[in-house]
């Protein structure tokens, strides 16, 4: 919840930092879909889903960034 657009996100895999930068923050209604935001081959997305609010089951918040580097 307390990210911000523009904020990084560093996701270490295999030894390697790969850095997001956050795009859109979203409440999802249940039912709801996650925007897909350009999503392809191309554009390197990643999305962040947990309960919204926290340790509750009514909504769930998205986070989504997009890859820097």
């Amino acid at each position: 919840e307390n990210l911000k657009i523009e904020d990084k996100i560093i996701f270490k895999y295999q030894n390697k930092d790969f850095t997001y930068s956050v795009v859109e923050k979203n409440i999802v209604q249940p039912g709801q879909s996650v925007s897909d935001l350009e999503l392809s081959k191309e554009n390197n997305i990643l999305t962040l889903i947990s309960c919204w609010p926290a340790g509750k089951d009514f909504q769930r918040i998205a986070v989504t960034a997009k890859l820097v580097n």
